[in-house]
C-alpha cells in the first residue's frame, strides 16, 4: 500500500522542486569555498540535507519508479551521512552548541550499509566515530529510535 500511494504521489514536479533545492545548495556551496568564507563555513554542513534527499530521489526514482537496480544512489546517501558526522566532529570546537543535521537512526542504517557494501575502512571510522561521540551532542541517541 505504501508503494502504490509512494507511485500515485511521484510527480516530475516533486522531483524537479528537489533537483532545484540541490543546485542551489551546490551554488551556494561552491560560492562559500571559491571565496573562502570562513564565516559561512558552517553552512556546509546545512547544506547537506538537501544533497541527501536529492540522491534518495534519484535512487527511488531509478528503483523504485523504473525497475531499475542500481544502488550508487544510495551509496551517496550514506556517504553523506558520514560526512555531515566527521564535519560536525571538525566544528565542534568552533561551534559547540550546533545541533545535529542526522538522526542516530541515520547514523546507524549508514553504518549498516557501510558493512554491506564492504567499506572496511569507511565502516571502521564511522564505528569508532559513534562509540566516541554516543550521548554527547554530536551523537544524540535520546530519540524515538534510540532502541536500534
Amino acid at each position: 500500500m505504501a508503494f502504490k500511494r509512494y507511485l500515485k504521489n511521484w510527480s516530475d514536479d516533486f522531483f524537479e522542486d528537489i533537483e532545484q533545492d540541490y543546485e542551489e545548495c551546490q551554488s551556494e556551496i561552491m560560492d562559500i569555498v571559491e571565496s573562502n568564507a570562513l564565516e559561512k563555513d558552517h553552512i556546509l554542513l546545512v547544506d547537506l540535507d538537501p544533497i541527501a534527499l536529492y540522491y534518495l530521489s534519484k535512487w527511488k526514482n531509478e528503483v523504485l519508479i523504473n525497475g531499475g537496480n542500481s544502488i550508487e544512489e544510495l551509496k551517496k546517501v550514506q556517504m553523506v551521512v558520514f560526512y555531515q558526522c566527521m564535519g560536525q566532529d571538525l566544528y565542534k570546537i568552533r561551534y559547540p552548541e550546533m545541533r545535529t543535521r542526522y538522526t542516530f537512526k541515520d547514523v546507524i542504517a549508514a553504518l549498516i550499509h557501510f558493512t554491506m557494501f564492504g567499506w572496511e575502512r569507511e565502516e571502521t571510522i564511522f564505528f569508532d566515530f559513534i562509540k566516541e561521540h554516543l550521548g554527547d551532542n554530536i551523537m544524540e541517541a535520546d530519540e524515538s529510535d534510540k532502541h536500534i
